[in-house]
């Protein structure tokens, strides 16, 4: 049984390291392949009127998905956050309302308005509240390749609307991970004693796990001895980054430190046929340093970012936040190490210190 699918229609100094910020993984999300065949999903078929069966559900869900990706467009090509607000919550507003004040602060581009092309939504059983489902969305312009972005949509009562608590964009050529549906069409959201029970792991271990491993990544010039993690391009490769960012850096008398902290917002888990998927984010403190001279920002705020105030500063702090997805494969693998297969990041906040 296979989920359900729809088609539908400056300053030399400043220049660098604001290059090298984006190149250190502070943005870091890479275009996604089109779906392949054995990832198209069929409807499900209807079984008897007397069951309770997915189809409305993922009538709805696929409604809601529309929905916030239209509001989401608008969003983003005006740099605004205002037609988002009824729409995200949680690390989705944090992560897309960083990307829209930085587009809106420095004058970038509007971001390309996406034409929403292939919605998979994956809906579990509407046994209590909060509610969750998940749903990648492909979307495509003439201009770019498809992109993939894995959306978890949360209702945390009858009455209230549902609102993305948490997106990522996916990785390029990675294949989307297999969600087990029943044979009514829905998925499994994995509470955290089942996640325990099924993988001998939760959201909030894996969360940390993971911060845990971008550290140790950073402190040595060798992948860490993890038996958890499998070394990717969303985890060491954005370790290496930032390392070649720091070093870059303090050519320029620039130090840069980072600290890697719980973003205390929740995680999800659904059930794959090789484990589940997690859906967890994480909070990063990068500290800029200018040992040799103070950055100076201009009355205009032209020299440098311009969610900085005029005046003259010897630090800036960015505040980043990170959402992960992490397939963990059940006890008893062959290869038992967790795998991050997307990851996104957005500065959330901008200090400059004197």
């Amino acid at each position: 049984m296979q989920p359900w699918r729809s088609r539908t229609g400056r300053h030399p100094l400043w220049a660098t390291l604001v290059l090298a910020l984006a190149a250190a993984g502070c943005f870091h999300s890479e275009p996604a392949a089109k779906l392949g065949k054995d990832q198209r999903s069929e409807q499900p078929s209807v079984v008897a009127q007397s069951r309770l069966t997915a189809q409305p559900l993922l009538d709805e869900a696929a409604g809601v998905v529309r929905a916030y990706w239209q509001a989401r467009g608008l969003a983003f090509s005006i740099r605004e956050a205002a037609p988002l607000r009824d729409h995200e919550d949680g690390a989705a507003a944090s992560l897309s309302g960083g990307v829209i004040e930085d587009a809106h602060a420095n004058g970038n581009p509007p971001s390309q308005n996406l034409t929403l092309s292939e919605i998979h939504v994956y809906v579990p059983r509407p046994e209590r509240f909060p509610r969750v489902f998940l749903a990648a969305v492909t979307a495509t312009d003439p201009d770019t390749s498809p992109e993939i972005y894995l959306v978890v949509f949360t209702k945390g009562a009858r009455q209230a609307p549902w609102k993305a608590s948490w997106w990522v964009k996916y990785a390029n050529n990675t294949p989307l991970p297999s969600i087990v549906v029943d044979q009514d069409g829905f998925a499994t959201q994995l509470a955290p004693s089942q996640q325990r029970r099924v993988l001998v792991t939760d959201a909030v271990t894996v969360e940390r796990r993971l911060r845990d491993y971008l550290t140790q990544a950073e402190e040595t010039d060798t992948p860490p001895r993890s038996g958890f993690f499998t070394d990717t391009a969303d985890t060491y490769g954005t370790v290496k980054a930032n390392e070649a960012f720091k070093k870059q850096s303090a050519q320029n008398g620039v130090a840069v430190g980072q600290s890697l902290k719980d973003a205390r917002l929740p995680g999800f888990a659904c059930l794959t046929r090789d484990g589940a998927l997690f859906a967890v984010t994480i909070r990063a403190d990068k500290l800029v340093g200018f040992l040799a001279s103070p950055l100076v920002q201009d009355a205009n705020q032209i020299q440098a970012d311009r969610r900085i105030p005029p005046g003259s500063y010897r630090a800036v702090l960015y505040r980043y936040l990170a959402t992960y997805a992490i397939q963990v494969p059940r006890t008893g693998s062959t290869d038992p190490r967790a795998v991050a297969v997307a990851s996104s990041w957005s500065v959330t906040a901008v200090t400059a210190r004197t």
